[in-house]
């Protein structure tokens, strides 16, 4: 509290001023281990980082940057941790949907500032695979055949199913057909098809955007008989 005393000036004028106050807010530091990270889709990743003067108990918020459009962005909380207290090393895990800009926030309190950390940038490669076997398979021709993939997330956008016109051994294969696919919610792509002479193979393609990397998978082979 800051008060004024009976003091005059040498006209006798006293101060004319209310009692006021202030609060000392300590500094803190919170550090990411990190400024760069890689993640395959559909696992968890571990961010660690070090908060150092942040009492034991208090808030840590793992935040995204979104792009609202219009120019407009704004940090997310995604999940909360909270402060060890000690200063050492910690982390908070999560399973990111796409590649973007992180970041650990304290909101700060009555007794210690706020502070976040610098962004951290994580980029995102799918999970992509063949289901079933990966082996050559033999078909009868005029047989219906099926293929089936799994991508996570499931969520990505621009995932292709590419088929192939191949050689006897599968050394060499042209493409001869692209068609667009949609996983369903647990990220399988399943494609039927009519069996024709020869020897054929497909394979599931993630292309590369600002949410991710490109993946593919390998080939998933048939030989029709």
């Amino acid at each position: 509290m800051v008060e004024f005393s009976a003091a005059a000036d040498r006209a006798g004028n006293a101060p004319q001023a209310a009692p006021w106050s202030f609060t000392y807010l300590a500094k803190i530091s919170l550090t990411a281990a990190s400024r760069n990270m890689s993640a395959v889709g559909g696992e968890s990743v571990r961010l660690r980082f070090r908060a150092t003067g942040i009492p034991a108990g208090d808030p840590i918020l793992l935040e995204e940057l979104l792009d609202l459009g219009g120019g407009v962005l704004r940090w997310v909380t995604l999940r909360e941790t909270t402060a060890r207290g000690d200063g050492e090393l910690q982390s908070i895990r999560f399973t990111p949907e796409h590649s973007g800009r992180y970041a650990l926030r304290f909101p700060g309190s009555d007794s210690h500032q706020a502070s976040r950390t610098a962004s951290i940038i994580l980029t995102l490669t799918p999970s992509v695979s063949v289901l079933g076997r990966t082996t050559d398979r033999d078909l009868a021709a005029g047989s219906e055949g099926s293929v089936s993939f799994r991508v996570l997330p499931a969520s990505l956008e621009g995932v292709s199913l590419l088929k192939y016109k191949c050689n006897s051994d599968f050394s060499s294969c042209t493409r001869v057909e692209t068609l667009p696919a949609i996983p369903d919610a647990d990220g399988e792509v399943r494609h039927f098809w009519t069996a024709e002479s020869g020897n054929w193979a497909w394979r599931l393609r993630v292309a590369a955007s600002e949410d991710n990397e490109a993946a593919q998978t390998s080939l998933a082979k048939f030989r029709i008989r």
